[in-house]
């Protein structure tokens, strides 16, 4: 009962960091340690529905789909998903309104809390060879030039064709499962966040027009099908290449510091440290600083608590038995 409840809370950290924006729910997984938890809980709901599929074509016996349901971890993901679904709609007006007052502050603490999350892959890595330095290097170097890329650029067709929402669909599913990416800044940069959340308000507001149909549609199909195959790859990853796997995510996230850049002009431009005022300089840094120090705690606490051995899982448990 009381790792439901850890859970619980758990998630309802994991839900504040996916509303800070380059944050993410996966960044906050790594910190709290769950983050292999979290690849495993999602890889045996794809167990299930692909058991569910020989079911319906008569290759698997009933038997197998129950135990497939049953051996997926609800204990994790019930708490888990209760709680990030609550503290999301509890929190995300309220969020989104700071947001706009005080988008440098945010930021700040954002930067902060990803800086503090930046040793933990670099720390588990078992070796550091040529490879890994290259892998990191190449990834932060290609998401660097990723972050920096502005929506607008692209702009936004006034009629898309709806096969590319299954594309973004497919896109959007592997962004939510690394840290640093979020699924609405995917969306974005490939100028689809206003299409698509102009669809679903149209559904809400009781206007089922086809064009919104067939776009909800089709981007719930390309996530749907992304998440299936993201998760079995991530399992595979981790399993097989453990320490390469982990030199990605450490230039993901020291990329993903170029989201949140905490020194901006007033009209959004980055700036350089010594750029802004010395007013301005000094309380973005105590920011920074006090959310370094919270992800240093809450990793000490973790692990004084024995909440978890490494951020990715025990190195001698694989997620996965068989491919």
């Amino acid at each position: 009962m009381r790792k439901v409840g850890q859970n619980f809370f758990w998630g309802g950290i994991m839900a504040l960091g996916e509303l800070l924006p380059g944050v993410g729910m996966q960044t906050v997984a790594i910190i709290a340690g769950l983050y292999d938890d979290m690849i495993m809980f999602f890889y045996q709901g794809t167990e299930f529905v692909r058991i569910l599929l020989q079911f319906f074509f008569q290759k698997a016996k009933k038997e197998d789909v129950i135990t497939a349901f049953w051996a997926i971890d609800w204990k994790f993901g019930i708490p888990v998903a209760v709680s990030l679904v609550f503290i999301v709609a509890l929190l995300s007006g309220p969020i989104h309104t700071a947001f706009e007052t005080y988008p440098a502050q945010l930021a700040a603490i954002s930067f902060g809390l990803v800086f503090g999350t930046l040793p933990i892959p670099l720390r588990e890595m078992t070796q550091k060879t040529w490879k890994e330095v290259l892998l990191a290097g190449t990834t932060f170097i290609a998401f660097v030039i990723f972050f920096s890329l502005n929506a607008t650029e692209f702009g936004v067709a006034r009629e898309i064709n709806v096969f590319l929402y299954f594309v973004a669909g497919l896109i959007a599913a592997f962004a939510g499962f690394f840290p640093g990416i979020s699924i609405s800044f995917a969306l974005l940069i490939m100028g689809l966040y206003q299409p698509l959340f102009g669809a679903i308000n149209q559904l809400i507001s009781g206007n089922w027009s086809l064009p919104a149909l067939a776009t909800i549609f089709f981007f719930g199909s390309g996530l749907l099908l992304g998440m299936l195959f993201c998760v079995r790859m991530l399992s595979y990853f981790l399993h097989k290449y453990r320490t390469l796997f982990l030199a990605f995510i450490f230039g993901l996230i020291a990329a993903s510091l170029r989201a949140v850049w905490p020194f901006l002009s007033e009209t959004g431009e980055v700036l350089l440290p010594w750029e802004v005022r010395i007013s301005t300089f000094t309380s973005q840094v105590a920011l920074i600083t006090v959310a370094f120090l919270l992800v240093s705690g809450v990793r000490k606490l973790a692990e004084g608590k024995g909440t978890f051995s490494t951020s990715f899982g025990p190195k001698e448990k694989t997620i996965v038995t068989t491919y």
